[in-house]
């Protein structure tokens, strides 16, 4: 009994050992290619949670995003999806991101709407936190998720499709906001900026082509 415990404690203290020297080797990657700055902002964004704090790892989809949209009569923010999709797959090579027509092919549904039609339809973990966000996603460890926008509560419809591009994106694995630039699209404050900025583009990048 006591070799077996002894056993078990070396093949943990390798597994860790193995696991801090790939940490080690990532960030030494990432710092020889990045500047601090950039560095710095994605272990803000990607290495932390907006409401579970810090990550061991990172989270990023393995499997293809197949996105259906729920029936909408917001056609504008299908098109604008549209946009952002072929945005988000010029950055991003080892996974694609696809709009599919039925909902059985689909492992990431978006709804357009009201807070609480969204809370009824699906199986919302956390939805104490609908009411206080007019934009929302979970994600779930076997590459599925969904989001929504609130479109009764938000009138204006750039901030409509703020809110589409900074859920979607955040769905990605880039989970956390910050205070630190205001044309970023996981800025912390209320901001209705449409576009990726080059920070943005390049820690996205970082997160699933490094």
């Amino acid at each position: 009994m006591k070799l077996f415990i002894i056993f078990v404690d070396i093949i943990t203290t390798m597994k860790n050992l193995i696991l801090f020297l790939s940490c080690f080797l990532s960030f030494h990657f990432f710092s020889q290619k990045h500047s601090s700055e950039v560095l710095s902002y994605y272990n803000e964004v990607v290495m932390n949670s907006e409401f579970s704090g810090k990550m061991e790892k990172p989270f990023k989809w393995t499997k293809d995003m197949k996105i259906y949209v729920d029936k909408t009569d917001q056609n504008y923010l299908v098109d604008e999806l549209n946009r952002i999709v072929n945005e988000l797959n010029l950055l991003i090579d080892p996974i694609q991101i696809k709009v599919v027509n039925s909902k059985d092919q689909a492992n990431y549904f978006i709804y357009f709407g009201y807070y609480k039609d969204f809370e009824k339809k699906y199986n919302v973990v956390n939805s104490n936190l609908l009411e206080s966000n007019w934009g929302f996603f979970e994600i779930y460890p076997n590459n599925t998720g969904i989001m929504y926008v609130d479109v009764i509560r938000t009138k204006e419809i750039e901030a409509q499709k703020h809110l589409l591009r900074e859920e979607l994106t955040q769905s990605l694995g880039l989970l956390n906001d910050s205070w630190k630039y205001p044309q970023s699209i996981f800025y912390q404050g209320w901001t209705t900026t449409t576009e990726y900025s080059s920070i943005d583009k390049e820690i996205i990048k970082m997160l699933y082509n490094e």
